[in-house]
């Protein structure tokens, strides 16, 4: 993602994508939307997101990854705000501190790694290390009794988007496949579809029961195939059911 409100020639190392820049290059748009919760982006998008280690940090190595994680924090972060950077480094030097074996960094080292992150916030290229889809709105509305159940309302609209998206690629698959579909060949029928498309026979039944324009497409091809008319033109009947259709 290209920067929009973070001019480029700031820096000399490019600005990676994290969740909080995607926010705040269209908190317009999110501030417009109180009333949804999780926005579907359209598409997977290469962010930066920064996390401790999921295991413990052995003694020898806590200085060395303590430093590098907090100057990758520190890069990825240096449009924000000096201050806001530093109680983002703090946080997340606490985290580590939790994660780490044999307390061999004292306080004041934390604070020293901190600011020498800071220091060179300029100084490496981070690279993206997880992708997202979809964004959740800083700025909802919450109604009722949502905000003690939000993880599990992320969850459901989450799961909801990713249905219909599904709904609407099978449809497809199953029309073209209907549409162009060669009539000179044998006679179509469901299971055929199922097999050609990977699909399988109960959903290919419930898509030809439950959509009316796919039962429509399916009933003229079924008609045209394998009967006297099979050396038909392909391209009259293909013509003819798209008009039927969007008639």
């Amino acid at each position: 993602m290209i920067s929009k409100t973070i001019p480029q020639t700031e820096f000399e190392f490019p600005i990676v994508t994290t969740k909080e820049l995607i926010i705040k290059e269209h908190i317009d748009l999110l501030k417009a939307s109180r009333g949804t919760y999780v926005l579907d982006l359209g598409c997977l998008i290469n962010i930066f997101e920064y996390f401790p280690p999921a295991n413990y940090i052995e003694e020898n190595y806590v200085k060395s990854t303590t430093e590098y994680l907090l100057l990758q924090v520190a890069n990825a972060y240096k449009w924000i705000d000096e201050d806001v950077l530093y109680n983002m480094l703090s946080d997340f030097a606490d985290k580590l501190r939790k994660r780490s074996l044999g307390g061999v960094i004292p306080a004041g080292m934390y604070k020293h790694f901190i600011n020498t992150a800071i220091l060179n916030k300029d100084t490496i290229e981070i690279e993206p290390n997880k992708t997202l889809r979809f964004l959740t709105n800083p700025y909802y509305d919450f109604k009722e009794d949502e905000y003690s159940r939000r993880k599990q309302l992320r969850i459901e609209l989450i799961n909801k988007a990713l249905s219909e998206e599904k709904k609407e690629i099978n449809f497809k698959k199953i029309h073209n496949y209907i549409i162009d579909y060669d009539v000179s060949s044998k006679t179509i029928t469901k299971k055929k579809i199922a097999v050609d498309t990977g699909l399988s026979y109960a959903t290919i039944k419930n898509y030809l029961t439950s959509d009316p324009e796919l039962a429509y497409v399916f009933k003229e091809v079924r008609k045209a195939s394998g009967t006297d008319r099979q050396k038909s033109d392909r391209k009259y009947y293909r013509n003819r059911i798209c008009k039927k259709a969007n008639s």
